[in-house]
């Protein structure tokens, strides 16, 4: 199923209506303050079993050893031991620098 195809329903008794999607920040949830913390609340939402590790990691230095600029809000584990990297956004960011780690 395509993102395009995919749809949330508000449902009121028996009967249902398509979700009116709107931004984050037209709704004044912060980004750091509120959806970090509500993430980091119910990890399930990133998977099943995701232990979430640390919350705005920032501490790795480049290949010519400079310091970190930007900083991982989640970083977690999945049951396999994978690394569970999370970049969160309230709206569309174009400025997205972090792609993955190897």
């Amino acid at each position: 199923m395509g993102e395009a195809s995919r749809q949330l329903f508000v449902i009121q008794g028996n009967a249902a209506s398509v979700a009116e999607p709107f931004l984050l920040s037209d709704a004044g949830i912060r980004e750091r303050q509120d959806l970090l913390e509500w993430v980091t609340a119910h990890p399930e939402v990133l998977g099943d079993d995701v232990l979430i590790v640390t919350a705005e990691f920032d501490r790795w230095e480049s290949d010519s050893g400079g310091v970190a600029k930007e900083r991982l809000d989640l970083l977690g584990l999945d049951p396999s031991g994978r690394l569970v990297v999370v970049e969160l956004k309230r709206d569309e960011e174009p400025r997205i620098r972090i792609k993955a780690i190897t």
